[in-house]
Protein backbone atom coordinates (compact mmCIF):
# COMPACT_ATOMS: atom_id res chain seq x y z
CA UNK A 1 0.00 0.00 0.00
CA UNK A 2 1.41 3.38 -1.06
CA UNK A 3 1.44 6.00 1.69
CA UNK A 4 -0.09 9.29 0.53
CA UNK A 5 2.31 11.68 2.29
CA UNK A 6 0.75 14.71 0.63
CA UNK A 7 -2.69 13.83 1.99
CA UNK A 8 -1.21 13.22 5.45
CA UNK A 9 0.38 16.69 5.45
CA UNK A 10 -2.87 18.42 4.42
CA UNK A 11 -4.87 16.37 6.93
CA UNK A 12 -2.46 17.06 9.79
CA UNK A 13 -2.33 20.76 8.93
CA UNK A 14 -6.13 21.06 9.12
CA UNK A 15 -5.99 19.44 12.57
CA UNK A 16 -3.13 21.59 13.88
CA UNK A 17 -3.47 24.46 16.33
CA UNK A 18 -3.43 28.04 15.06
CA UNK A 19 0.20 28.82 15.95
CA UNK A 20 1.47 25.67 14.21
CA UNK A 21 -0.56 26.59 11.13
CA UNK A 22 0.92 30.10 11.09
CA UNK A 23 4.44 28.72 11.51
CA UNK A 24 4.21 26.10 8.75
CA UNK A 25 1.83 27.69 6.22
CA UNK A 26 4.66 29.48 4.29
CA UNK A 27 6.48 26.15 3.92
CA UNK A 28 3.53 24.58 2.08
CA UNK A 29 3.53 27.13 -0.74
CA UNK A 30 6.64 25.82 -2.49
CA UNK A 31 6.51 25.00 -6.22
CA UNK A 32 6.92 21.27 -6.77
CA UNK A 33 6.26 20.28 -3.14
CA UNK A 34 2.84 18.80 -3.99
CA UNK A 35 2.60 16.70 -7.15
CA UNK A 36 -1.16 16.20 -6.81
CA UNK A 37 -2.75 19.43 -8.15
CA UNK A 38 -5.83 18.95 -5.97
CA UNK A 39 -3.74 19.10 -2.81
CA UNK A 40 -1.95 22.19 -4.06
CA UNK A 41 -5.37 23.74 -4.71
CA UNK A 42 -6.24 23.08 -1.06
CA UNK A 43 -3.04 24.91 -0.06
CA UNK A 44 -4.37 27.90 -2.01
CA UNK A 45 -7.54 27.62 0.07
CA UNK A 46 -5.50 27.64 3.29
CA UNK A 47 -3.91 30.93 2.26
CA UNK A 48 -7.27 32.40 1.26
CA UNK A 49 -8.62 31.59 4.73
CA UNK A 50 -5.69 33.30 6.39
CA UNK A 51 -5.98 36.32 4.12
CA UNK A 52 -9.71 36.57 4.91
CA UNK A 53 -8.81 36.36 8.62
CA UNK A 54 -11.02 33.33 9.21
CA UNK A 55 -10.06 30.19 11.13
CA UNK A 56 -8.33 27.62 8.91
CA UNK A 57 -10.60 24.59 9.20
CA UNK A 58 -12.28 22.24 6.68
CA UNK A 59 -15.61 24.05 6.22
CA UNK A 60 -13.93 27.43 5.73
CA UNK A 61 -11.47 25.96 3.21
CA UNK A 62 -14.30 24.43 1.19
CA UNK A 63 -16.17 27.75 1.22
CA UNK A 64 -13.24 29.87 0.00
CA UNK A 65 -12.53 27.40 -2.82
CA UNK A 66 -16.05 28.09 -4.13
CA UNK A 67 -17.29 24.77 -5.42
CA UNK A 68 -13.96 23.19 -6.38
CA UNK A 69 -14.28 20.98 -3.29
CA UNK A 70 -17.36 20.02 -1.32
CA UNK A 71 -17.37 20.22 2.46
CA UNK A 72 -17.54 16.38 2.76
CA UNK A 73 -14.47 16.07 0.49
CA UNK A 74 -12.40 18.40 2.68
CA UNK A 75 -13.69 16.71 5.85
CA UNK A 76 -12.67 13.29 4.44
CA UNK A 77 -9.14 14.58 3.86
CA UNK A 78 -9.01 16.14 7.35
CA UNK A 79 -9.98 12.78 8.90
CA UNK A 80 -7.18 10.93 7.09
CA UNK A 81 -4.96 11.23 10.18
CA UNK A 82 -6.06 10.81 13.77
CA UNK A 83 -4.12 13.82 15.05
CA UNK A 84 -1.57 16.44 13.99
CA UNK A 85 1.51 15.08 15.72
CA UNK A 86 3.03 13.81 12.47
CA UNK A 87 2.84 17.06 10.50
CA UNK A 88 6.48 18.17 10.71
CA UNK A 89 8.15 14.83 9.92
CA UNK A 90 5.81 14.19 6.99
CA UNK A 91 6.36 17.71 5.70
CA UNK A 92 10.09 16.97 5.82
CA UNK A 93 9.42 13.81 3.78
CA UNK A 94 7.76 15.92 1.07
CA UNK A 95 10.74 18.29 1.08
CA UNK A 96 13.15 15.37 0.80
CA UNK A 97 11.19 13.86 -2.09
CA UNK A 98 11.20 17.21 -3.89
CA UNK A 99 14.95 17.46 -3.32
CA UNK A 100 15.48 13.96 -4.73
CA UNK A 101 13.51 14.87 -7.86
CA UNK A 102 15.70 17.95 -8.37
CA UNK A 103 18.90 15.88 -7.96
CA UNK A 104 17.63 13.24 -10.40
CA UNK A 105 16.70 15.92 -12.95
CA UNK A 106 20.19 17.43 -12.77
CA UNK A 107 21.89 14.01 -12.91
CA UNK A 108 19.77 12.92 -15.90
CA UNK A 109 20.58 16.08 -17.85
CA UNK A 110 24.33 15.61 -17.33
CA UNK A 111 24.06 11.87 -17.97
CA UNK A 112 22.80 12.66 -21.47
CA UNK A 113 25.66 15.09 -22.00
CA UNK A 114 28.21 12.49 -20.88
CA UNK A 115 26.74 9.83 -23.20
CA UNK A 116 26.94 12.25 -26.13
CA UNK A 117 30.56 13.30 -25.49
CA UNK A 118 32.95 13.17 -28.41
CA UNK A 119 36.61 12.26 -28.03
CA UNK A 120 37.52 15.93 -28.26
CA UNK A 121 35.21 17.08 -25.47
CA UNK A 122 36.62 17.83 -22.03
CA UNK A 123 35.04 15.23 -19.76
CA UNK A 124 36.59 16.83 -16.66
CA UNK A 125 34.85 20.10 -17.46
CA UNK A 126 31.48 18.34 -17.78
CA UNK A 127 32.11 16.46 -14.52
CA UNK A 128 33.02 19.65 -12.64
CA UNK A 129 29.98 21.46 -13.99
CA UNK A 130 27.77 18.59 -12.82
CA UNK A 131 29.35 18.65 -9.35
CA UNK A 132 28.96 22.43 -9.12
CA UNK A 133 25.32 22.21 -10.21
CA UNK A 134 24.55 19.48 -7.67
CA UNK A 135 26.29 21.42 -4.91
CA UNK A 136 24.29 24.55 -5.75
CA UNK A 137 21.06 23.12 -4.34
CA UNK A 138 20.04 21.89 -0.92
CA UNK A 139 16.81 20.98 0.81
CA UNK A 140 16.54 24.41 2.43
CA UNK A 141 18.34 26.79 0.05
CA UNK A 142 19.54 26.99 -3.56
CA UNK A 143 22.41 29.03 -4.93
CA UNK A 144 21.27 31.73 -7.35
CA UNK A 145 23.30 34.48 -8.99
CA UNK A 146 21.99 38.04 -9.22
CA UNK A 147 20.28 38.97 -12.51
CA UNK A 148 22.09 42.21 -13.35
CA UNK A 149 19.69 43.05 -16.21
CA UNK A 150 16.76 42.90 -13.78
CA UNK A 151 18.38 45.35 -11.37
CA UNK A 152 19.54 47.60 -14.21
CA UNK A 153 15.89 47.83 -15.23
CA UNK A 154 14.97 48.70 -11.63
CA UNK A 155 17.57 51.51 -11.66
CA UNK A 156 16.17 52.75 -14.97
CA UNK A 157 12.66 52.85 -13.52
CA UNK A 158 13.99 54.68 -10.47
CA UNK A 159 15.60 57.39 -12.62
CA UNK A 160 12.22 58.04 -14.30
CA UNK A 161 10.38 58.69 -11.02
CA UNK A 162 9.53 62.35 -10.61
CA UNK A 163 9.45 62.17 -6.80
CA UNK A 164 12.96 60.68 -6.64
CA UNK A 165 11.88 58.06 -4.08
CA UNK A 166 13.22 54.53 -4.12
CA UNK A 167 10.28 53.22 -2.14
CA UNK A 168 6.84 54.12 -0.82
CA UNK A 169 6.03 57.50 0.72
CA UNK A 170 5.79 57.95 4.50
CA UNK A 171 3.19 60.62 3.76
CA UNK A 172 5.56 63.41 4.91
CA UNK A 173 7.72 64.82 2.15
CA UNK A 174 10.54 65.95 4.48
CA UNK A 175 10.92 62.40 5.81
CA UNK A 176 10.73 61.03 2.27
CA UNK A 177 13.64 63.25 1.23
CA UNK A 178 15.68 62.09 4.21
CA UNK A 179 15.04 58.36 3.76
CA UNK A 180 14.22 57.97 0.02
CA UNK A 181 10.90 56.56 1.22
CA UNK A 182 10.14 53.12 2.63
CA UNK A 183 12.39 50.87 0.59
CA UNK A 184 12.10 47.09 0.19
CA UNK A 185 13.77 45.12 1.75
CA UNK A 186 15.21 47.55 4.29
CA UNK A 187 14.63 47.36 8.03
CA UNK A 188 13.78 50.54 9.95
CA UNK A 189 13.78 51.02 13.71
CA UNK A 190 11.55 53.74 15.13
CA UNK A 191 12.61 54.40 18.71
CA UNK A 192 11.00 56.52 21.34
CA UNK A 193 9.80 56.76 24.92
CA UNK A 194 6.27 55.81 25.86
CA UNK A 195 3.74 58.33 24.53
CA UNK A 196 6.35 59.88 22.24
CA UNK A 197 4.07 59.33 19.23
CA UNK A 198 5.81 56.41 17.52
CA UNK A 199 2.82 54.04 17.47
CA UNK A 200 0.54 56.81 16.25
CA UNK A 201 3.11 57.61 13.56
CA UNK A 202 2.84 53.97 12.46
CA UNK A 203 -0.94 54.37 12.20
CA UNK A 204 -0.41 57.53 10.11
CA UNK A 205 2.03 55.68 7.83
CA UNK A 206 -0.34 52.74 7.38
CA UNK A 207 -3.05 55.17 6.32
CA UNK A 208 -0.71 56.85 3.82
CA UNK A 209 0.35 53.47 2.40
CA UNK A 210 -3.30 52.51 1.95
CA UNK A 211 -3.85 55.78 0.07
CA UNK A 212 -1.01 54.65 -2.25
CA UNK A 213 -2.68 51.21 -2.63
CA UNK A 214 0.34 49.63 -0.90
CA UNK A 215 -0.57 46.66 1.27
CA UNK A 216 0.95 46.42 4.76
CA UNK A 217 0.67 44.20 7.81
CA UNK A 218 0.67 45.40 11.42
CA UNK A 219 1.74 42.94 14.11
CA UNK A 220 0.95 44.60 17.43
CA UNK A 221 2.51 42.92 20.44
CA UNK A 222 1.24 45.61 22.81
CA UNK A 223 -2.08 47.18 21.78
CA UNK A 224 -5.32 45.17 21.56
CA UNK A 225 -7.23 45.10 18.28
CA UNK A 226 -9.92 47.45 19.59
CA UNK A 227 -7.40 50.22 20.33
CA UNK A 228 -5.59 49.83 16.99
CA UNK A 229 -8.90 49.99 15.11
CA UNK A 230 -9.90 53.08 17.08
CA UNK A 231 -6.64 54.87 16.18
CA UNK A 232 -6.99 53.94 12.51
CA UNK A 233 -10.55 55.23 12.49
CA UNK A 234 -9.58 58.49 14.19
CA UNK A 235 -6.74 59.00 11.71
CA UNK A 236 -8.91 58.46 8.63
CA UNK A 237 -11.74 60.64 10.00
CA UNK A 238 -9.31 63.27 11.36
CA UNK A 239 -11.00 63.34 14.77
CA UNK A 240 -9.61 63.05 18.29
CA UNK A 241 -9.43 59.36 19.23
CA UNK A 242 -10.80 60.24 22.68
CA UNK A 243 -14.09 61.24 21.03
CA UNK A 244 -14.59 57.61 20.01
CA UNK A 245 -14.80 56.58 23.67
CA UNK A 246 -18.32 57.93 24.09
CA UNK A 247 -21.06 60.03 22.50
CA UNK A 248 -18.77 62.93 21.67
CA UNK A 249 -18.86 62.98 17.85
CA UNK A 250 -20.80 65.65 16.01
CA UNK A 251 -23.68 64.45 13.87
CA UNK A 252 -21.55 65.06 10.76
CA UNK A 253 -18.61 63.06 12.14
CA UNK A 254 -21.00 60.34 13.30
CA UNK A 255 -22.36 60.04 9.77
CA UNK A 256 -18.79 59.76 8.42
CA UNK A 257 -18.02 57.15 11.06
CA UNK A 258 -21.03 55.05 10.05
CA UNK A 259 -19.84 55.01 6.41
CA UNK A 260 -16.17 54.37 7.21
CA UNK A 261 -14.67 50.97 6.32
CA UNK A 262 -11.08 49.70 6.29
CA UNK A 263 -9.93 47.95 3.11
CA UNK A 264 -8.77 44.60 4.51
CA UNK A 265 -7.04 43.76 1.23
CA UNK A 266 -4.56 46.56 2.00
CA UNK A 267 -4.11 45.94 5.72
CA UNK A 268 -3.54 42.78 7.70
CA UNK A 269 -3.79 43.29 11.46
CA UNK A 270 -2.68 40.83 14.13
CA UNK A 271 -2.64 41.60 17.85
CA UNK A 272 -0.69 39.04 19.86
CA UNK A 273 1.44 38.90 22.99
CA UNK A 274 4.51 36.98 24.15
CA UNK A 275 5.46 35.76 20.67
CA UNK A 276 8.84 34.09 20.28
CA UNK A 277 11.17 35.16 17.49
CA UNK A 278 10.49 32.02 15.43
CA UNK A 279 6.77 32.83 15.51
CA UNK A 280 7.46 36.38 14.35
CA UNK A 281 9.73 35.15 11.54
CA UNK A 282 7.03 32.72 10.39
CA UNK A 283 4.59 35.58 10.21
CA UNK A 284 6.99 37.72 8.17
CA UNK A 285 7.31 34.86 5.65
CA UNK A 286 3.54 34.48 5.56
CA UNK A 287 2.89 38.21 5.13
CA UNK A 288 5.33 38.26 2.20
CA UNK A 289 3.61 35.32 0.50
CA UNK A 290 0.27 37.09 0.93
CA UNK A 291 1.65 40.08 -0.97
CA UNK A 292 2.23 42.58 1.83
CA UNK A 293 5.03 45.04 1.01
CA UNK A 294 5.62 46.57 4.45
CA UNK A 295 5.41 44.97 7.91
CA UNK A 296 5.11 47.00 11.12
CA UNK A 297 6.04 45.30 14.41
CA UNK A 298 5.18 47.04 17.69
CA UNK A 299 7.50 46.54 19.47
CA UNK A 300 10.96 44.90 19.80
CA UNK A 301 11.18 44.55 23.58
CA UNK A 302 7.71 42.93 23.76
CA UNK A 303 9.00 39.80 22.03
CA UNK A 304 9.59 36.89 24.35
CA UNK A 305 13.24 36.97 25.47
CA UNK A 306 15.45 36.40 28.51
CA UNK A 307 15.66 39.80 30.22
CA UNK A 308 18.78 38.73 32.10
CA UNK A 309 20.53 38.61 28.72
CA UNK A 310 18.49 41.39 27.13
CA UNK A 311 21.22 43.07 25.07
CA UNK A 312 22.39 39.81 23.49
CA UNK A 313 18.88 38.48 22.95
CA UNK A 314 17.57 41.69 21.35
CA UNK A 315 20.63 41.78 19.10
CA UNK A 316 19.87 38.25 17.88
CA UNK A 317 16.16 39.07 17.45
CA UNK A 318 16.86 42.20 15.39
CA UNK A 319 19.36 40.34 13.18
CA UNK A 320 16.86 37.57 12.47
CA UNK A 321 14.11 40.07 11.66
CA UNK A 322 16.38 41.99 9.29
CA UNK A 323 17.44 38.76 7.58
CA UNK A 324 13.81 37.70 7.19
CA UNK A 325 13.00 41.04 5.55
CA UNK A 326 15.81 40.64 3.04
CA UNK A 327 15.03 36.99 2.26
CA UNK A 328 11.36 37.79 1.67
CA UNK A 329 11.87 41.19 -0.03
CA UNK A 330 9.71 43.03 2.47
CA UNK A 331 10.27 46.34 4.27
CA UNK A 332 10.11 46.02 8.05
CA UNK A 333 9.41 48.88 10.44
CA UNK A 334 10.29 47.77 13.94
CA UNK A 335 9.36 49.89 16.93
CA UNK A 336 11.60 50.02 19.98
CA UNK A 337 11.46 51.47 23.47
CA UNK A 338 14.19 53.77 24.77
CA UNK A 339 15.67 53.53 28.24
CA UNK A 340 15.00 56.08 31.00
CA UNK A 341 18.04 58.24 30.16
CA UNK A 342 16.07 59.62 27.21
CA UNK A 343 13.69 61.21 29.73
CA UNK A 344 16.36 63.82 30.53
CA UNK A 345 18.25 64.33 27.25
CA UNK A 346 17.86 64.20 23.48
CA UNK A 347 17.69 60.56 22.34
CA UNK A 348 20.63 58.72 20.84
CA UNK A 349 21.09 55.20 19.48
CA UNK A 350 22.62 54.32 22.86
CA UNK A 351 19.21 54.87 24.46
CA UNK A 352 17.71 51.92 22.55
CA UNK A 353 17.44 48.87 24.78
CA UNK A 354 19.93 46.37 23.38
CA UNK A 355 21.29 49.21 21.25
CA UNK A 356 24.57 47.69 20.03
CA UNK A 357 23.07 44.76 18.15
CA UNK A 358 20.02 46.68 16.98
CA UNK A 359 22.15 49.43 15.46
CA UNK A 360 24.36 46.91 13.65
CA UNK A 361 21.54 44.91 12.11
CA UNK A 362 19.17 47.53 10.68
CA UNK A 363 19.38 49.97 7.78
CA UNK A 364 17.79 53.06 9.28
CA UNK A 365 17.09 54.32 12.79
CA UNK A 366 14.58 57.10 13.46
CA UNK A 367 14.42 58.34 17.05
CA UNK A 368 11.35 60.27 18.22
CA UNK A 369 11.79 63.08 20.73
CA UNK A 370 8.49 64.51 21.94
CA UNK A 371 10.20 67.48 23.54
CA UNK A 372 6.99 68.99 24.97
CA UNK A 373 6.51 65.77 26.93
CA UNK A 374 10.12 65.97 28.08
CA UNK A 375 10.56 69.75 28.72
CA UNK A 376 6.94 70.98 29.09
CA UNK A 377 7.52 74.21 27.13
CA UNK A 378 4.45 75.65 25.46
CA UNK A 379 6.32 76.54 22.25
CA UNK A 380 7.19 72.86 21.78
CA UNK A 381 3.58 71.68 21.59
CA UNK A 382 2.78 69.59 18.50
CA UNK A 383 6.46 69.38 17.54
CA UNK A 384 8.42 66.15 17.40
CA UNK A 385 12.12 66.13 16.65
CA UNK A 386 13.45 63.19 14.67
CA UNK A 387 17.03 61.93 14.76
CA UNK A 388 18.07 59.87 11.73
CA UNK A 389 21.01 57.49 11.44
CA UNK A 390 21.07 55.59 8.14
CA UNK A 391 23.30 53.34 6.06
CA UNK A 392 22.11 54.28 2.58
CA UNK A 393 20.73 57.80 3.03
CA UNK A 394 21.95 60.93 4.83
CA UNK A 395 21.86 61.09 8.62
CA UNK A 396 20.68 64.15 10.48
CA UNK A 397 17.88 65.74 12.47
CA UNK A 398 14.61 67.41 11.58
CA UNK A 399 11.28 68.31 13.14
CA UNK A 400 7.71 67.48 12.11
CA UNK A 401 4.28 68.73 13.13
CA UNK A 402 2.15 66.23 15.05
CA UNK A 403 -1.49 66.24 16.12
CA UNK A 404 -1.30 63.11 18.24
CA UNK A 405 -4.95 63.10 19.27
CA UNK A 406 -6.22 62.82 15.68
CA UNK A 407 -3.07 60.98 14.47
CA UNK A 408 -2.10 63.61 11.88
CA UNK A 409 1.55 64.22 10.99
CA UNK A 410 3.04 66.62 8.44
CA UNK A 411 6.01 68.81 7.58
CA UNK A 412 6.84 71.51 10.11
CA UNK A 413 6.06 74.80 8.37
CA UNK A 414 7.35 77.17 11.05
CA UNK A 415 11.00 78.16 11.31
CA UNK A 416 12.80 76.17 13.94
CA UNK A 417 16.48 75.74 14.74
CA UNK A 418 17.44 72.24 15.74
CA UNK A 419 20.68 71.51 17.51
CA UNK A 420 22.59 68.95 15.41
CA UNK A 421 23.51 66.08 17.70
CA UNK A 422 25.43 62.95 16.82
CA UNK A 423 23.28 59.87 17.32
CA UNK A 424 26.05 57.41 16.59
CA UNK A 425 25.54 54.17 14.69
CA UNK A 426 28.54 51.85 14.47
Amino acid sequence: MTIDYEKIVISSFLRSDHETQIELLPELDVPGLFLNPRYYKIVEGLFKCFFAQVKIEPVAVAQVLKGEFTIPEILEIARYTKDAKDLRPYLNILKTEKYKRELIEIADSFNKKIHNLSITDDIEEIKNRMIARLNSISITDNSEFVDFDFYKQKISEQMKREDGLQGFSWGISDIDKMTSGIVQPRTYVIGGLKKSGKTRFVIHTIKKLMEQSVSSAFLSLEMPAYEVTKLLTASFLNVQDSKLDGKYLSSEDKARFDLFTIDKSLLGLECKSCLKINQVISRIKLYAKLGYKVVFIDYLQRMDHDRRRQALELEEISIQISDAGRLNNIAIILLSQLNNLAEREAPTVGHIKGSGGVAESVDSIILFDNIYRRLHKEEDKNIIELFFEQRYSPSGVMAIHAELGSIQFDNLTTERTIKKEKVGIA
